[in-house]
């Protein structure tokens, strides 16, 4: 009988030929529901989609694969530290709650050599090692590993040091699925002191006579509705209270889009948040994306949410959005999946730091590939490739020469041929010398 994963990750866990693709063996049913550039808010409201309910509750793993993003987060956006760390925590309970086996893969952030002023990317990488204990997770130290063997040198020495190899990735997704029956519950018996509550809503409940569309491609399947210049989205008096926390937007790719990252960070829209007390205007990258809303936004009895009809200027971008030109839309309409809401626990209180009672017993970081064994075979075989190609490129040159002077034997007259020879050619440098007592 087939085994079901659910994967929860960012962009590490959509290349191809990697991690997603070692983990989708033949007896295995992978459910990726990982999106690029997104951040632990994006996979509370994956776990938190009706849509997914199903999914969740026949997971035989659950597997996590985002400290890289939410280093990401902080480092792009200040002030936002105590806003990450909360929702990482509220997402590491979450997933408590659903009594899952629940694994933790933790990726090498080069941040954390590099980062001697702002220690966010220790802290944050720390928090993310410290909850799986805590709840007592499965967990894969990718990180730790890579510092262990210094091999982080050698993997990080590319354009991209924030992906590693795809065949490493999908070897290890591999591991995985061939040690699926290994990894184990959380025997740990927790009260929590916090209660947040998420709420999905899909615009199509929000307003009259929703546009309701669909997309599909290799990639992502969803549906979505667009919102013209027209539509006002309100709430129910039910969610007066909640914040408007994160927004998935589906906006479908021009032409020639994917082919072009850059492209893609370039054709958004925006939408205006107004309430009684403030109004926010955020940008929101074309294809698939989540973000969430940095400056908190309370829905009131006033709330409205619209497309940015009027072009105002944009107060809150959102994350990979390229403002070009000025302008507050590329396009004339917005596309929305869904609304996450929350209402914040006001008396939150970060998880007590007494780690030191727990001691790791779900460690499974010798799944991870021999990075060590990669490393030297990879620097053996480019040793030997270079010296390889300047032996070639010797050869070249001599049989380039040899080719000259079997020319010059044969054509060259025999005036020339006295002129090339060595006792001809001292003869006349003497002579042109001869009028300077130094030079000769």
């Amino acid at each position: 009988m087939n085994k079901n994963i659910v994967l929860l990750g960012a962009s590490n866990s959509r290349i191809p030929g990697g991690l997603q693709a070692g983990l989708n063996q033949k007896n295995i049913n992978l459910y990726n529901l990982s999106i690029g550039g997104t951040d632990s808010i994006h996979k509370i409201y994956e776990l938190k989609r009706k849509e997914n309910k199903d999914l969740i509750q026949n997971a035989d793993l659950i597997i996590l694969e985002v400290n890289l993003m939410d280093v990401t987060m902080s480092f792009c956006y200040k002030n936002l530290d105590f806003k990450i760390i909360k929702y990482i925590n509220y997402l590491y309970e979450q997933l408590y709650l659903l009594k899952k086996k629940i694994l933790v893969l933790l990726l090498f952030d080069l941040r954390c050599i590099n980062d001697n002023k702002n220690k966010s990317a220790n802290f944050i990488t720390k928090i993310h090692k410290q909850l799986s204990l805590f709840y007592d997770f499965n967990l894969i130290d990718l990180h730790q590993k890579m510092i262990d063997t210094k091999c982080f040198k050698f993997y990080t020495a590319s354009l991209d040091p924030y992906h590693l190899l795809a065949t490493i990735m999908y070897q290890l997704g591999k591991n995985i699925s061939e040690n699926l029956n290994y990894f184990k519950f959380s025997e740990r018996k927790l009260i929590f002191e916090t209660n947040a509550i998420f709420k999905v809503l899909s615009p199509s409940d929000l307003i009259s006579n929703p546009c309701l569309k669909a997309y599909k491609d290799l990639i992502y399947n969803d549906k979505y509705v667009e919102i013209l210049d027209k539509d006002l989205i309100s709430f129910p008096k039910p969610y007066i209270g909640y914040k408007i926390l994160g927004v998935h937007t589906f906006l479908p790719t021009k032409k020639g889009v994917l082919s072009s990252y850059q492209s893609m960070c370039e054709n958004y829209f925006s939408m205006v948040f107004k309430n009684s007390k403030k109004e926010i205007v955020k940008s929101f990258r074309c294809y698939n994306n989540f973000d969430w809303l940095y400056d908190d936004f309370v829905i009131d009895s006033d709330t409205i949410v619209m497309y940015n009809k009027d072009n105002l200027p944009i107060t809150e971008i959102s994350y990979e959005t390229t403002i070009i030109n000025n302008l507050s839309n590329t396009s004339d309409k917005a596309s929305i999946v869904n609304f996450l809401l929350v209402k914040d626990d006001p008396n939150f209180i970060q998880i007590k730091n007494n780690f030191s009672q727990y001691k790791y017993t779900k460690d499974f970081s010798y799944l991870i590939p021999p990075i060590e064994m990669y490393r030297d075979i990879i620097e053996e075989y480019t040793l030997k490739t270079s010296k390889l190609i300047e032996i070639t490129s010797l050869n070249q040159q001599i049989s380039s020469l040899t080719q000259q002077l079997n020319h010059f034997k044969t054509f060259s007259t025999a005036k020339q041929r006295i002129q090339n020879q060595l006792p001809y050619r001292l003869g006349q440098a003497m002579i042109i010398n001869s009028k300077n007592f130094l030079g000769y």
